[in-house]
């Protein structure tokens, strides 16, 4: 019920909030702050093939070591200032040696080392995109990380337990993501 409720409301902003819209340029240029996502804690530049369909390459960073990527994404309901967002990106992170994780149950702190191996990573995610003009948007994206590899991560030290390997999990690529990003377009 509460899908249908979010589907629902997201429907009605996008229906509402039709204006026509030319966009400036096909190209654009985009700044992401997130965990997880391809391009997060760096820097986006995309290419509008046709008005609701984008390709992307970017880099970013994050606790799994730095990234690069592909992607694509598809904006539903056409010439809206307000678009649903359906996108999929693949990206290759380089790996993070000799993180330390801790946790902290109020008694005691158990610490491990981890050694964030580089991985391929495929994340499919929805999102909205609002655009403010037709030079300026914000989009807000969440998806889920598929890692081309299961081993992950592995402790390398420490007495590390099911806390600190479930951080550990959290921080390796795959799994939850969750982006804002700040798009230019880059024409007159």
């Amino acid at each position: 019920m509460k899908k249908l409720l979010i589907f629902f409301s997201v429907f009605m902003i996008t229906n509402f909030a039709h204006a026509q819209y030319e966009p400036a340029s096909k190209w654009l240029l985009g700044v992401h702050l997130g965990s997880g996502f391809t391009y997060s804690n760096g820097v986006e530049l995309g290419y509008l093939a046709t008005e609701d369909f984008q390709l992307n390459a970017g880099i970013g960073t994050g606790l799994a070591g730095g990234k690069f990527g592909l992607g694509m994404r598809y904006f539903l309901l056409s010439g809206r200032y307000v678009q649903p967002i359906l996108g999929a990106q693949f990206y290759r992170n380089n790996g993070f040696s000799d993180l330390e994780v801790t946790y902290n149950d109020g008694y005691d702190a158990t610490y491990g080392y981890y050694d964030i191996h580089a991985n391929n990573t495929l994340v499919l995610n929805t999102g909205i995109k609002i655009r403010t003009n037709s030079r300026f948007s914000v989009m807000i994206e969440l998806g889920h990380g598929i890692a081309f590899d299961n081993q992950r991560y592995t402790m390398t030290s420490g007495e590390g337990n099911s806390s600190t390997n479930a951080l550990a999990g959290f921080i390796a690529p795959g799994g939850f993501s969750f982006d804002v990003g700040f798009m230019l377009n880059l024409g007159s």
